[in-house]
C-alpha cells in the first residue's frame, strides 16, 4: 500500500513514500529496464547500413550508442 504525503496543501502535490514492495518493483523495472538496452543495442549493432538510413542513424552514432554500457 502506497501512503501519500501532502507537501503542498494549497495544490495538493503528493510524494508517495516507498514502502518495500515498490522497491522490489523499482528494482526490477530497473533490470528490465537494463536487458532492454543491452538487447535493443545488439540488434541495433546487427542493422544493415540502409536500414540505419532510414531510422536516420548512421554507422558511426549506432558504434557510439552499441559501446555504452548497459545501464546508460
Amino acid at each position: 500500500m502506497v501512503t501519500y504525503m501532502y507537501t503542498n496543501a494549497q495544490t495538493r502535490m503528493t510524494t508517495p513514500k516507498i514502502s518495500t514492495s515498490n522497491r522490489h518493483k523499482k528494482f526490477l523495472s530497473t533490470l528490465i529496464k537494463w536487458y532492454r538496452n543491452a538487447k535493443t543495442r545488439h540488434h541495433l549493432e546487427d542493422l544493415p547500413d540502409y536500414l540505419l538510413d532510414d531510422i536516420g542513424v548512421s554507422r558511426q552514432d549506432a558504434k557510439q550508442e552499441i559501446n555504452k554500457p548497459f545501464w546508460k
